[in-house]
């Protein structure tokens, strides 16, 4: 089993501050709200994974941009319902291999996995010159 853990301080109602190591983040009304995190969250585990599988595979990018857009029910517990992630990659890799690795990144990130649990998640990936 890993640990995980994180540090956040709230002043004033709903403003405050994830702490990592010497680093502050805003969270709250002039920062990070909570759906800001989870995506982000997404995202970097998504990411980290794919870069983990393209490098067994000897592939390489030049970029990735993401944008994540998601729906929440309306009923209380107000979960995610859909999450659509857009990638737009730059690389001179093979375009079936990397689609094939974000396939795979989509089946062993576990915050992807965690998140379809309550929501259906696609993606498109879009290859940049």
């Amino acid at each position: 089993m890993s640990k995980v853990n994180a540090e956040l301080i709230f002043e004033n109602d709903f403003n405050g501050h994830i702490i990592k190591g010497d680093e502050r983040f805003v969270v709250g009304e002039k920062g990070l709200a909570p759906y800001d995190m989870l995506q982000g969250a997404l995202v970097g585990c998504f990411h980290a994974t794919f870069l983990s599988i393209i490098a067994k595979k000897r592939l390489s990018i030049v970029s990735a941009h993401y944008y994540v857009d998601g729906i929440k029910r309306e009923d209380v517990p107000t979960t995610l319902s859909k999450v659509h992630i857009k990638i737009m990659i730059k690389s001179s890799s093979s375009k079936e291999q990397l689609l094939r690795s974000f396939e795979l990144a989509a089946k062993y990130c576990s915050i992807y996995n965690t998140i379809t649990m309550v929501a259906k998640i696609d993606y498109e990936v879009i290859f940049e010159d």
